[in-house]
């Protein structure tokens, strides 16, 4: 089955400058700039489909398939609520499918989606690429503090390491933080 992800809203940070100041022992203001694109670096290398799986702060993503699953799976958690769930019929017309149609599973990792009792999904257009798209809301209400330490951490390497080679006596990604994230790995990714 393909699929593909697309960010629609990205989160608030969820680490301040200030954080990793503290944690690298930084006394001027001098590089906040750099810190802060390294912040930025870290969260996008941990977080979402190209990172462990996991959302950090809240945010709205849209999920495509080719075609409805029997059970559909939300390769990314925590999902807060399924918004919308599209998909062009055979006509060739986008619909809107009504939510007494479908039951949502967000307790699970990954979250799923199936079709109430007694109820199928639609046939969608033969051959339409994209031709389901799940809207919805993911991330932490309040992003775990082991979370948040894993990006202070990464962000602090990457400030006292900021060669691309360095002696390979220095790991490319913290012991600590591998095991911090691989704590809250989302099963299919990363």
């Amino acid at each position: 089955m393909e699929w593909r992800l697309q960010r629609v809203t990205p989160p608030s940070q969820i680490v301040t400058v200030d954080e990793v100041k503290e944690q690298s022992r930084v006394d001027t203001n001098a590089e906040d700039t750099l810190i802060s694109r390294y912040i930025s670096a870290a969260v996008d290398m941990v977080e979402g489909p190209h990172g462990i799986g996991v959302l950090l702060g809240s945010q709205e993503w849209e999920y495509f398939l080719d075609r409805f699953e029997h059970v559909i799976r939300i390769p990314l958690f925590p999902v807060q609520s399924v918004d919308e769930v599209r998909y062009v019929d055979e006509g060739g017309t986008e619909q809107t499918l009504a939510t007494d149609q479908y039951r949502v599973d967000t307790v699970s990792n990954p979250a799923r989606i199936t079709t109430e009792y007694n109820v199928s999904w639609p046939v969608t257009r033969s051959r339409e690429l994209n031709a389901v798209t799940v809207k919805f809301t993911g991330g932490y209400d309040s992003v775990p503090e082991s979370l948040r330490q894993a990006v202070i951490l990464l962000v602090a390497h990457w400030y006292d390491f900021r060669n691309p080679v360095v002696d390979s006596s220095v790991n490319e990604v913290p012991m600590a933080v591998e095991s911090i994230l691989a704590r809250y790995r989302v099963p299919g990714i990363g």
